[in-house]
């Protein structure tokens, strides 16, 4: 067993009394990866959902710069009349000076969910004896970097919940006649994402996140503005507007409440 496995496996046992409570978790803890502390993160159930919290409050990340190697995953649910939008990324090693220590934080972050699940399997009414194994949601492939996927969630209207910006910190008016132009193969951003839920089905266990805000600037290449990448000195906030899709009201400002990079 590795230490950092080791590590991750005494957090969660740590953990498992206060994670068999309901509780409600209406506050946001704004994070960046490489800050977010194991020790405290633990499951708890808001409706028959089970969340991933951090000190009691729901925790959204913010990543590094993230690149796309394919075009956007598309997909119709059954229940659905809307198709469900996700983008398969890895984390973009160009000009990253801390980049090894990020995908170190992936693969702890993957390991210490994992381990947080194991030791609270009563709250997805599985027995504790149970045998399970792990979808991670950060996972090797055979050609690329280890890849990230995050979804586009969108509310039941059909907008999408997560605020678009472009290079000059303006908001983007996205939906699904756009979005595939916006986010093409080999565009580069950095995201502020929140894990939706955590679940255990058919003896698997695994978590969804969904990008949150997602923040574009172009390439430095010459005639060419259809692909982005992120400046590390660039910065969006957080909305404190009570509609936070995309495309609610028109509005271009940038919101207020917790800022995405800590310039």
């Amino acid at each position: 067993m590795s230490k950092v496995t080791k590590a991750a496996t005494k957090v969660a046992k740590t953990a498992t009394k206060a994670a068999t409570k309901t509780v409600a978790t209406t506050a946001n803890v704004l994070l960046p990866l490489n800050d977010v502390n194991f020790q405290s993160i633990n499951l708890a159930k808001s409706g028959r959902s089970v969340k991933l919290i951090y000190d009691k409050q729901t925790l959204n990340i913010t990543t590094p710069t993230l690149y796309m190697p394919f075009n956007l995953n598309k997909y119709q649910k059954q229940w659905s009349n809307f198709e469900d939008y996700s983008v398969d990324c890895y984390v973009d090693t160009y000009g990253e000076n801390e980049t090894q220590d990020t995908i170190g934080k992936l693969n702890a972050l993957n390991e210490c969910i994992f381990e947080t699940v194991k030791s609270n399997l009563n709250l997805f009414n599985v027995p504790n004896n149970e045998e399970i194994s792990f979808s991670p949601f950060y996972k090797d492939n055979k050609s690329f970097p280890k890849l990230l996927k995050l979804n586009f969630p969108r509310d039941t209207n059909g907008n999408f919940i997560t605020q678009f910006f472009d290079e000059n910190s303006n908001k983007i008016f996205v939906d699904e006649t756009n979005i595939d132009t916006i986010l093409t193969k080999k565009t580069s951003f950095k995201t502020i994402i929140g894990c939706s839920k955590v679940y255990v089905y058919q003896n698997k266990a695994g978590c969804s996140w969904d990008i949150l805000q997602l923040k574009l600037n172009p390439v430095k290449k010459a005639n060419n503005t259809n692909n982005y990448n992120i400046n590390d000195t660039d910065s969006v906030e957080m909305s404190d507007d009570s509609d936070n899709s995309s495309n609610g009201g028109g509005n271009n400002k940038i919101y207020t409440q917790m800022s995405m990079i800590d310039d």
